[in-house]
């Protein structure tokens, strides 16, 4: 019974910690939506800990996201608002001049990738761009995995933001992530061993 309890309180801490780190890259809302999900999640995270070696690991990757997001949620917080002080700026700027330039009214294409010898991978990625939101999951996703899209320029913050994190099985020796903009890596990251996470993210005020 025991185990059972801590291996619940293991997978309950992960899905906060990843809707916790989701939720984290949503400017400004994601004040209102981290703090529950990421708190609760560092606490049954920790209590899950005391349970078996799969337990644990969920609980400790659970304690990590939940805590990363709280982080992020405070620097992307900083970013938003820094970035409405320049988009007055740019606002009065424009004003001078009807002219939209090609490039600034562009679209850019970004590339998620996950590489890992495992077989599979539990994937959940997101998007934030010109003030739309679109997050997606992919539990036991094969490998290697790819997923192209698009982030539009500009927006009311003209902020943008991607995030990619997947968590590899018990057959897992290296997972690796990848975020590529525009042909350009902009983000990737390994990890090792059974049940591996990693978690590849991006963000500016224009890409």
């Amino acid at each position: 019974m025991t185990n059972n309890k801590g291996s619940g309180l293991a997978i309950t801490a992960l899905i906060l910690g990843i809707v916790a780190i989701l939720s984290s890259f949503i400017p400004l809302a994601g004040i209102f939506l981290v703090w529950a999900p990421a708190i609760v999640g560092l606490i049954l995270g920790i209590i899950g800990l005391t349970g078996g070696r799969p337990s644990r690991v969920m609980a400790l990757i659970g304690v990590i996201l939940s805590a990363l997001s709280i982080v992020l949620v405070i620097a992307f917080t900083a970013a938003a608002v820094g970035a409405v002080s320049s988009a007055i700026d740019e606002t009065a700027a424009v004003s001078e001049s009807s002219e939209v330039s090609e490039e600034a009214a562009g679209a850019s294409e970004f590339v998620y990738e996950v590489t890992g010898d495992g077989g599979s991978a539990m994937i959940t990625y997101s998007s934030y761009s010109d003030g739309e939101y679109s997050s997606q999951s992919a539990n036991g996703a094969p490998l290697p995995f790819s997923y192209t899209g698009t982030l539009a320029d500009g927006g009311i913050l003209d902020f943008s933001s991607l995030s990619l994190v997947a968590i590899g099985t018990d057959s897992t020796t290296t997972l690796s992530c990848k975020i590529t903009v525009d042909g350009e890596v902009v983000s990737e990251n390994t990890s090792t061993g059974a049940y591996a996470s990693v978690m590849c993210s991006q963000s500016d005020s224009g890409f």
